[in-house]
């Protein structure tokens, strides 16, 4: 049961009308002058039965109950008229009470339905400001709300709803979405907020699934159009300016990291945020994906390639080497065979010298007697016995020789190619083998992979590895090596990020090699180079 207050000609007053008997029908009495409801005031009337008509207070206002019975003993009313025949800042107050309760109803009647409550403001109530349907839903905006708050705005360069709760204070907390299943074991995600552009089509949503949120954006194939590889890749990526700073609004200062707006917007336009007018330029940190996964991709192809050129590199042995250390293991036991081999002819050598010494002892005496002989008698058969012996000792001497220089010179090849010159192993593991060439079909660590290869270079003229720069205002700097063949494989590697790439030009066979990027640097280029050599296999 409530009241209905109608015009009136007087001056500003304030009523109060409280309901003081409950039978059939109510009463209720009234006062002007005082907004107080209080039980001991001066009121005006007392046990006025209520009608269900029009009910005349004073000075021309009149109230109208909408039903004669319902009503309780705390019910109060207060409301203040002025004069002009309106009523206004009227209130509605509850009991004496501090925990009496005040209802609104709509209507008195019993029904499946019910009615709606309406909100009008404006001039004679022209513009219905808020509505609540029979079913609960609110609506601001909007006169048929479809959920429980609806808001329906028209405002431009504004903002429909607005959430304030400042204080300064980490305990303000904002807004708190709770939805979903409360034990995420479906296949389908629980949605906790819907994003749609203005003509109601879905751009993005935050999700949850097995107590992971997803922050979703539209990605759907059916929206795309002109689908391509995308031109852009490592060289956009190394452009990017990674950024320590520290946030105005922080008096602690702490480091930050990431990027600044400004300068990300020249390079990748797509992950900024420009707003029209003076606030503040925005980054969106998760569309930089494509390009760190492109990039990834080119720099993976780059590492195929290389892993390629270094593949056709080839290091042969006899034995069926795997490992360095193995490798270690077959040379020491292939020269320690060598070395056997090479005391054996030694050994055989001194016995062979000392066999000619005496064969040439033999020789000496049986000249002698012969001599003696041929001075007793030129014509002897002796003397054909001789030739022959002396021509079988000739020849025999003569091999002996042949012998000698052969045993000699593997000695020599020996002293050359000790096992502490041929190859040595220090401390930590290095392997060095002179200016010999070292060659197998793998190599690799006892842990199947390499750490780091450490080259070191002979001569300045024949090194196979460098650095060098392409210097402020260039576009390229030759390098002079015996080293480079028109076919070498020249592996170029820069040492900072630029705008640009560098490409290999100008391969004069045992003579130089140039370095170049496509247009003048307005910073120093320093760059690694080096050349591998390619061989086919026999």
């Amino acid at each position: 049961m409530t009241p209905n207050v109608s015009a009136y000609t007087g001056d500003t007053t304030p009523y109060c009308i409280t309901i003081d008997g409950v039978g059939s029908p109510n009463t209720f009495k009234w006062k002007s002058g005082a907004l107080g409801c209080s039980s001991n005031t001066s009121w005006a009337a007392t046990a006025v039965p209520i009608t269900g008509a029009a009910q005349t207070l004073n000075n021309g206002v009149t109230i109208t109950f909408s039903g004669t019975t319902g009503g309780a003993l705390t019910d109060r009313y207060a409301f203040r008229a002025n004069k002009g025949g309106t009523v206004t800042s009227p209130y509605l107050i509850g009991g004496t009470s501090t925990t009496s309760d005040l209802y609104l109803k709509t209507t008195t009647g019993v029904g499946t339905t019910g009615a709606d409550m309406h909100f009008l403001v404006g001039n004679n109530g022209a513009t219905e400001a808020m509505t609540i349907l029979n079913n609960g839903n609110v609506g601001i905006g909007t006169t048929n709300p479809g959920a429980k708050l609806n808001v329906i705005a028209d405002s431009v360069s504004d903002y429909a709803t607005e959430l304030f709760n400042d204080g300064n204070a980490t305990t303000r907390w904002g807004l708190l979405v709770q939805a979903g299943l409360d034990d995420q074991t479906a296949a389908d995600p629980s949605t906790l907020v819907q994003f749609n552009d203005g003509d109601g089509t879905a751009v993005g949503s935050i999700t949850f699934g097995s107590s992971v949120t997803n922050y979703n954006t539209s990605s759907d194939v059916r929206l795309k159009q002109n689908i391509a590889d995308s031109s852009l890749g490592l060289d956009d990526l190394m452009r990017i300016q990674v950024r320590d700073y520290t946030w105005r609004a922080d008096e602690t200062n702490r480091i930050a990291h990431g990027f600044i707006a400004q300068e990300l917007y020249n390079i990748y336009p797509d992950a900024v945020t420009v707003p029209k007018d003076d606030r503040f330029w925005m980054v969106d940190y998760s569309k930089l994906t494509p390009l760190i996964v492109k990039s990834i991709q080119d720099q993976q192809g780059e590492i195929t390639q290389q892993q390629g050129t270094l593949d056709t590199i080839s290091l042969q042995t006899t034995a069926n080497i795997t490992t360095v250390s193995e490798l270690q293991t077959s040379v020491d036991s292939e020269l320690l065979v060598v070395s056997g081999s090479i005391n054996t002819l030694k050994d055989g050598l001194a016995t062979q010298e000392d066999a000619l010494k005496a064969l040439k002892k033999a020789f000496t005496e049986q000249s002698d007697r012969i001599t003696a002989i041929e001075a007793q008698s030129s014509d002897t058969p002796w003397q054909s016995s001789f030739d022959t012996l002396s021509s079988h000792v000739t020849l025999l001497d003569s091999k002996m020789e042949t012998f000698t220089d052969q045993v000699v010179s593997l000695a020599d090849f020996y002293a050359t190619f000790e096992l502490g010159n041929l190859i040595a192993k220090d401390s930590d593991g290095n392997v060095d083998l002179l200016d010999g060439k070292l060659r197998a079909r793998s190599v690799r660590s006892d842990e199947g992979v390499f750490q780091k290869i450490t080259i070191e270079t002979g001569s300045d003229a024949d090194v196979i590895v460098g650095k060098n720069t392409i210097q402020t205002g260039e576009t390229k700097v030759t390098i002079e090596t015996t080293a480079v063949e028109k076919d070498s494989n020249i592996l170029i590697t820069p040492r900072s990020a630029f705008d640009g790439s560098l490409a290999v030009t100008d391969v004069v066979d045992g003579i130089s090699f140039t370095v170049e990027t496509a247009k003048l640097t307005d910073k120093d280029i320093p760059f690694t180079w080096l050349i591998v050599g390619q061989k086919e296999a026999k």
